[in-house]
């Protein structure tokens, strides 16, 4: 994590022709418009925990007893509702640790998001620059101009492999949990009462926002990554010498390798493996669905 934090801080625009240059404005407000809906969901687990004192208060109102429900079914060493004391420590318990994951989940999917952001962002501002270069009849010129952009391609490269490495687990199992709980939420919609339908479509927002933001992306990088090689072909490389035409030969077969988010044993994160895993959870739907109804 250190290695990636120091080669995102090296290759991040300094000054501010470079910022304008680059566009950062302009992907901040991408970023900032698709992570909002998510940051939404995520911080709705406060409805887990507002649920059973809602209910518990209808009841009262109601009926005129107060109900001692638990936002959570979980095991403890002790008997929760042989008291009131103990009822109110094990609430606060369920509380804090519902509203940590929260925090935790979506400060680690924010960062992720954030960095495959800067990704796109580098790998974007390396094909305009490709693209609109013109190279001169002073060959010196032309290879330091190659040279400076094999730099910040070959960073750009590390900063995806280490994003890879570093979040193996994280996108991994979010990809697993993901189309899963696609499945399975859409069970429980049908076999639960009404007032689980809140809280259960707050987690299926959640899941469902950590899938697409990734696949997204990962797509968006996936087609930056390709129109390096095609900003190579496209830029008046034949007016150069032979030495510039060597390097933007080396480096258009280079970035024919796309640079890609890969979850572990899985495809890379693009739309099609958003696709894909829709369609298997609805498979896996139907599947418990036949097997309720026998």
């Amino acid at each position: 994590m250190a290695i990636l934090r120091n080669t995102l801080e090296n290759i991040y625009p300094k000054q501010k022709d470079t910022q304008v240059a680059m566009k950062t404005e302009k992907y901040f407000r991408k970023l900032n418009k698709r992570i909002k809906p998510f940051a939404l969901f995520t911080n709705s687990s406060i409805i887990w925990i507002l649920l059973p004192l809602s209910i518990s208060l209808s009841n009262f109102l109601i009926k005129g007893h107060i109900d001692m429900q638990l936002p959570y079914s979980l095991s403890y060493p002790w008997d929760p509702h042989s008291s009131k004391i103990n009822f109110i420590l094990t609430y606060l318990i369920q509380a804090w640790e519902s509203v940590f994951s929260g925090v935790i989940i979506g400060n680690v999917e924010m960062l992720l998001f954030g960095i495959l952001t800067q990704c796109w962002m580098h790998l974007d501002f390396i094909s305009r620059r490709i693209e609109s270069f013109r190279p001169s009849c002073v060959e010196d010129n032309d290879i330091q101009f190659i040279i400076s952009i094999v730099k910040h391609h070959k960073k750009t490269l590390d900063v995806i492999r280490n994003v890879n490495q570093c979040f193996a687990v994280p996108i991994l199992s979010n990809v697993v949990l993901s189309s899963v709980c696609l499945a399975t939420f859409a069970i429980q919609l049908l076999v639960l009462d009404f007032k689980m339908i809140l809280p259960l479509i707050s987690c299926l927002g959640i899941f469902v926002g950590q899938l697409w933001l990734l696949c997204y992306f990962g797509n968006e990088i996936y087609e930056s990554s390709e129109r390096i090689s095609s900003a190579c072909y496209n830029h008046p490389w034949y007016i150069a010498g032979p030495r510039y035409r060597k390097c933007i030969l080396i480096l258009m077969i280079r970035s024919q390798k796309t640079a890609v988010i890969q979850p572990l044993t899985f495809e890379p994160a693009n739309r099609e493996l958003f696709m894909s895993l829709v369609m298997n959870s609805y498979r896996l739907y139907c599947a418990l669905s036949n097997f309720l109804d026998q």
